[in-house]
């Protein structure tokens, strides 16, 4: 995305299973605040663009 002079944002998610933000009811709270936070940062993106 870089090369291609695209804009985009990454974050990292250490500790949570592939997918973790669109797949998956979780009972692991670490795992449920990462795709609360996950979720209103991909909010946050798309209202920005």
């Amino acid at each position: 995305m870089s090369k291609a002079n695209l804009e985009h944002e990454v974050q990292v998610y250490p500790g949570v299973p592939h997918g973790f933000a669109v797949v998956g009811e979780y009972q692991d709270a670490s795992i449920k605040d990462a795709q609360s936070t996950a979720y209103e940062q991909m909010l946050k993106w798309i209202k920005e663009h």
